[in-house]
């Protein structure tokens, strides 16, 4: 008789990451046909003799039930149900299905992740201590100013204190390490790897980390304490100190106060995004408990999948500072997420308050109602991008006309449906024109065509590459040169494509003067691409040829890879 197969002992990374990759509609949906009803899904049960759809699944709990027969559970329990495999079976599976890596835990490695495990829940209880003391030492009398300054600058009352767990680090250099190894007995080489002391650079001995400020605990969802974020009392750099990463802390993993805005998320069935800790904890005092806050650190996709889960309509909105920092920051968060904010698989909105507040401040002055207002009306990320490219240009000006220009194409370029595509089209062109009517229908066909070239330009990969010239119907490739006093780069018989790129550089001649020569309708710049045309240039017998005349001069022609010249003669 054959033997049964061992089943590696999968590592707790690889289960852990596979329960946050499978999601259950997507699980459930591939064995039951599933049905929307309101924020969930419905379908027949396939544990028993189903006859009406009794079987419900959340998207938001990552759940799912039967209510005849009270079958439920995640994701991997319900493939180990229906397929009646084991545990690991599912996992791996799940794991191939997603392209996840696999780690396993074999013989002296069992041993060793145990002591790992051992270790995790020392650092914890670490943390846990630290929490503790830090807010004893905000009651105590050193921790007057702190508490002053969070009662009454900050606005905070004694239960939002208490809620966040807020404390007070004092401004000696061994407070919670003396406390921590002489009274609780802990190592200061645990305390070191919990993030809480510092190696002197001597290599002898260590400090606090934090000294003198405010001190805001950092929970993961289950509710542990698993870093710190301290605000400065006396106006020393940096501002806001961060725990470093650990083994149980990793920025890009979590988010500031999402074990305690799940259940507002799904009830709200929306997330606002915000920057600091204290934006987050005056937006829960004021009501408004769906708020989270990205950890010193651009929002990550794995953050992102994470709020999506909670919510079905998958609606974030971010609300960060509108200085250089929080912009970026906010474009940085539209990148991880641009795909499926294109493919409608989320609702992402930007929120910048009026006269550059940030939440905290805002709320102060104008209120939650004014706020909540405000929420409802955050414009859809694709439309503060577009704000974000006319913003500061000078629309009379060509250069700055031609940024703008070259910016929203590329923009629009990447958005996938015809319909919508129009719709901005005709919306940006109204904004170019100045409510000229005549100059907007023409802005937007002009539009229309560099936007058509750009999405030609995103399918490249699957084109033909390189430069490409058509001579009378024929293709050719100027190579790029360079002259003692002078270049022409085309042939005096040619139709240059629309969208082409025309480059000319050199240095200055001896009398000090560059000169371009080229076709009627064509702007090179001294730059290394021109503005994109929107029509051929055609340069027949008897037209001049594109021409650098400058000191070393060298010039070159690059069309869209998939453009198709023109078969017959100009």
């Amino acid at each position: 008789m054959s033997q049964p197969t061992l089943q590696p002992r999968l590592h707790p990374r690889t289960i852990e990451a596979v329960k946050e990759r499978a999601d259950i509609v997507d699980v459930v949906g591939e064995h039951v046909v599933l049905k929307k009803k309101g924020r969930e899904f419905v379908g027949i049960c396939p544990f028993h003799d189903d006859k009406s759809p009794s079987m419900t699944v959340s998207p938001a709990k990552q759940f799912y039930y039967c209510f005849s027969c009270g079958a439920g559970g995640n994701a991997i329990k319900f493939l180990m149900e229906h397929q009646r495999l084991s545990f690991s079976e599912v996992v791996l599976e799940l794991a191939r299905k997603y392209q996840l890596p696999v780690e396993t835990v074999d013989g002296p490695q069992q041993e060793r992740l145990r002591r790992q495990l051992s270790h995790r829940e020392a650092l914890l209880r670490a943390l846990a201590l630290a929490a503790g003391w830090f807010r004893s030492q905000l009651r105590s009398p050193a921790g007057a100013p702190a508490l002053a300054y969070l009662k009454d600058q900050r606005g905070l009352s004694e239960s939002t204190l208490e809620s966040f767990e807020i404390g007070y680090a004092p401004d000696r250099w061994d407070g919670l390490l003396g406390h921590l190894t002489q009274v609780e007995g802990l190592s200061p080489e645990l305390l070191e790897a919990a993030g809480l002391v510092v190696s002197r650079k001597g290599g002898e001995g260590v400090y606090d980390r934090f000294r003198h400020r405010v001190m805001v605990p950092i929970h993961d969802r289950q509710g542990r304490v698993i870093g710190f974020g301290g605000r400065s009392l006396d106006g020393g750099e940096p501002k806001y100190l961060n725990s470093p990463e650990t083994e149980v802390f990793e920025k890009g993993k979590h988010l500031f106060g999402l074990d305690r805005a799940t259940s507002a998320i799904r009830k709200d069935d929306q997330a606002v995004v915000v920057e600091g800790y204290f934006d987050v904890i005056a937006l829960h005092a004021a009501g408004l408990t769906n708020a989270v806050a990205s950890l010193g650190t651009a929002l990550s996709s794995q953050q992102i999948t994470q709020l999506c889960r909670c919510c079905e309509s998958r609606r974030l909105v971010l609300n960060f500072d509108t200085d250089g920092a929080g912009v970026r920051a906010a474009q940085r968060a539209i990148g991880e997420v641009e795909q499926l904010a294109l493919q409608g698989q989320l609702e992402l909105r930007v929120l910048h308050l009026p006269a550059g507040k940030d939440p905290d401040d805002f709320l102060k002055e104008h209120g939650a109602g004014e706020y909540r207002a405000l929420l409802e009306q955050a414009p859809l990320w694709l439309d503060w991008q577009i704000e974000q490219a006319l913003e500061g240009k000078d629309l009379a000006r060509s250069d700055q006309f031609q940024q703008a220009v070259s910016a929203l194409v590329a923009l629009l370029g990447k958005l996938p449906q015809s319909a919508v595509r129009s719709h901005y089209l005709q919306q940006v062109a109204e904004r170019l024109s100045g409510g000229q009517a005549r100059l907007a229908q023409k802005l937007e066909e002009d539009l229309r065509l560099q936007v058509k070239g750009e999405r030609w330009h995103g399918r490249s990969a699957r084109c033909a590459s390189g430069p490409r010239l058509s001579c009378c119907g024929s293709i050719c490739t100027p190579p790029a040169t360079a002259a003692p006093f002078g270049v022409s780069c085309a042939c005096a018989n040619s139709t240059i494509s629309p969208f082409s790129t025309i480059a000319c550089s050199g240095q200055r001649s001896a009398n000090g003067k560059r000169t371009t020569s080229v076709p009627a309708g064509l702007k090179p710049s001294t730059a290394a691409t021109t503005p994109a045309m929107t029509s051929p240039i055609s340069i027949c017998p008897g037209s001049s040829p594109i021409s650098c005349w400058w000191s070393r001069a060298s010039c070159s022609i690059a069309s869209p890879p998939c453009w198709s010249p023109p078969n017959s003669r100009p």
